[in-house]
C-alpha cells in the first residue's frame, strides 16, 4: 500500500497478529517513501524501542511534527524514549505534555516520578508517585512499586 494511513492501519493489524517484522518493514518502506503518518511513526518507534533501539526509535518519533502535538500517546512514547536515553529533564517536560492532554494517565504520573527521582527531585517524585496511585489504573506490579517509592520518599 502506498497510502500512508492505509499503511499504518495494516501495520497495526500485523503487529496485533504477531507479524512484527512485516509491520516494521512496511513502516520502514513508508518512511523511506515519505508515506508515513505520525501514527505510523509511533508504531515504528514502538517496534524499535521494543528491540532496545531507543536512539533510532527517538529519531523516527522526533520527525512526527505538528500532527502529533495533540497525541498523549505520542508524548508518552517520546518521554519513555528520553528516559531510556537518560534525558530526564526533557522526559519530565514530555510527561507534563501528556498530563496536560490527559491528567488521568497513571503511567504519565509514574513516568514523571521516575524522571524526577533520577534528577534528585525527591519531593516532586513523591508527589508524582502519589498521583499515579490516586489516579489508579496501574497494573499490580507498577502500583506496588509506586507505593514502595511513596513510602521510601516520604518526608
Amino acid at each position: 500500500p502506498g497510502h500512508a494511513a492505509a499503511r499504518a492501519v495494516l501495520a497495526r493489524v500485523w503487529i496485533a497478529d504477531g507479524r512484527r517484522d512485516a509491520a516494521r518493514q512496511l513502516l520502514r518502506e513508508g518512511r523511506e517513501q515519505g508515506a508515513i503518518t505520525a501514527f505510523g511513526r509511533r508504531l515504528l518507534a514502538g517496534l524499535l524501542a521494543d528491540e532496545g533501539r531507543s536512539t533510532e526509535a527517538f529519531e523516527v518519533l522526533s520527525a512526527s511534527g505538528a500532527e502529533a502535538i495533540d497525541s498523549p500517546d505520542h508524548h508518552a512514547l517520546y518521554a519513555t524514549l528520553l528516559q531510556d536515553l537518560g534525558r530526564h529533564d526533557e522526559a519530565a517536560a514530555s510527561w507534563r505534555n501528556v498530563l496536560q492532554l490527559d491528567s488521568h494517565r497513571a503511567d504519565a504520573w509514574l513516568g514523571m516520578g521516575l524522571s524526577f527521582e533520577a534528577l534528585g527531585r525527591k519531593e516532586q517524585a513523591h508527589t508524582a508517585y502519589r498521583a499515579a496511585l490516586r489516579v489508579g489504573g496501574l497494573e499490580e506490579a507498577p502500583a506496588q512499586w509506586a507505593a514502595s517509592r511513596v513510602e521510601a520518599l516520604a518526608p
